[in-house]
């Protein structure tokens, strides 16, 4: 009697687990997916962007991505507003049928279809279907039945109850966005997560503007963090900064700045994007694509530079007048390409225009005495004599309500500008210096960072202080 008592549990419990309810997606969260074959890379994410009722169905309609053209006679050209692999469109019936369609092929899928059950997968193709095998697994960390369904095409069809469609031809699910499970596009605040205090980090500037009649410029940065401060809108970053400028303009010149400064990260659409998606920008006519299927990664230790494993890539592309869906590379005289990655954020900048370049990378990062790139040394910037000449400079208080005070043993004409951590200039002024400490009204700023440049013997130095009321 307990046997039969045991046994009946036990079917019970299978009849339980591979019972109704086999969605293969749902309409409130995004599924992240892999299409070849490497389960850490992230290319596709997959949700419904809306949905429509009818009499007897219901219809998800799936977000749309940018796709390489195929057909295209030009390389590198792309077609926007592209179906994903469960196509255009899903209609669900009450009966739990789900038909995929798109405008020139559809699919039928019987989720809660029962083992060896057979039907027309593809009418169009003679495609049929059967379920071949039910089994419980281990799906991104959680046990969860799984339903193999075998296609007459030798492909398969693999759904699972709790986490829906698991793999389908080459792709391969990784991970669930509302759930938080598995790999997930990475978010603003993941694209800083390496960083701590006491990190270096270096970055070069180069522009030339011939219109200007200037050859080049070159800008070698140091930053070395003193606090980071994580906001819902924005993340801060305090350093120690130090800059040189160099000029060739009827000869060479040098031009250092540094002391202490505020960097300010905001997310943005090319933060918050995914893969394959298609970013309009402020500019006419121009729109700009994430279509890079490498790795999120970071930076790759070599001895004199780094490599990008990328996070992603932006790309200019136009759209075709007679063919809305064509995105032709932008190869004007003026185009912009950006790349960012997850753990080390902004990696490069570039700017073409008609008589003038821009570029800006990242060179080299220090944590915990670990090197990645190339890290310039303090020396490069500033001697001794200079770094002791940024030392005799003391701002108090901080924080500051009304005023703040600079005390120095310098005098003399005193020019000086407050910014905000957004770069705006808020205030400025000029003071002749005699022997007390010079005091600046600060009492009209809002509470917040600030960073005070004042210029010296020809030596232009930041120090930062927080207005607090």
């Amino acid at each position: 009697m307990k046997k039969n008592l045991l046994l009946i549990i036990m079917l019970m419990m299978t009849i339980g687990l591979f019972a109704q309810n086999w969605a293969p997606i749902n309409t409130t969260e995004r599924f992240c997916y892999s299409n070849d074959g490497d389960l850490e890379i992230l290319d596709n994410v997959l949700w419904v962007d809306s949905t429509k009722q009818m009499s007897d169905h219901e219809v998800y309609y799936f977000n749309k991505i940018v796709s390489p053209c195929d057909t295209c006679s030009e390389p590198n050209y792309m077609l926007a507003n592209q179906p994903q692999f469960l196509l255009d469109q899903a209609k669900v019936y009450e009966n739990g049928e789900w038909v995929f369609e798109s405008y020139n092929q559809q699919f039928k899928l019987l989720p809660n279809a029962q083992l060896n059950e057979e039907w027309i997968f593809d009418e169009e193709s003679s495609v049929t279907a059967v379920v071949s095998s039910l089994d419980l697994i281990n799906v991104i960390g959680e046990e969860d039945s799984v339903k193999i369904i075998s296609l007459s095409n030798n492909e398969s069809f693999v759904l699972t109850k709790n986490h829906g469609v698991l793999q389908f031809s080459n792709y391969q699910l990784l991970g669930i966005e509302g759930r938080e499970l598995g790999v997930l596009v990475p978010k603003f605040e993941d694209m800083f997560s390496q960083f701590e205090v006491g990190d270096v980090l270096c970055y070069y500037t180069y522009s030339a503007e011939a219109y200007k009649n200037v050859e080049f410029k070159h800008n070698y940065l140091r930053y070395e963090v003193t606090n980071i401060e994580n906001h819902i809108d924005s993340l801060i970053f305090e350093a120690e900064f130090y800059r040189k400028y160099t000029e060739f303009e009827y000869g060479k010149f040098d031009k250092i700045t540094y002391g202490d400064t505020v960097l300010v990260f905001y997310p943005n659409e090319y933060t918050e994007s995914y893969p394959n998606e298609l970013l309009e920008i402020e500019f006419e006519d121009l729109c700009i694509s994430q279509i890079d299927y490498h790795k999120w990664g970071g930076l790759t230790k070599t001895n004199t530079s780094i490599l990008l494993d990328n996070g992603f890539e932006l790309t200019d592309y136009l759209q075709d007048d007679n063919v809305p869906e064509l995105l032709i590379p932008y190869t004007g005289l003026e185009y912009t390409k950006s790349e960012y990655s997850i753990d080390f954020g902004f990696m490069e900048r570039e700017i073409h225009g008609f008589e003038w370049d821009y570029n800006n990378e990242i060179t080299g990062y220090l944590h915990n005495g670990d090197t990645l790139g190339e890290i310039f040394p303090v020396d490069m910037f500033v001697g001794h004599q200079e770094l002791s000449f940024s030392n005799k400079f003391l701002v108090y208080p901080s924080p500051a309500k009304e005023s703040i005070k600079v005390q120095t043993q310098e005098t003399g004409e005193f020019n000086y500008k407050v910014f905000n951590i957004s770069g705006q200039q808020v205030l400025n002024g000029k003071e002749e210096k005699s022997s007390e400490d010079l005091e600046i009204d600060i009492s009209n700023l809002q509470n917040g960072v600030y960073i005070l440049q004042f210029e010296m013997e020809q030596q232009l130095i930041q120090k930062k202080f927080v207005k607090q009321n």
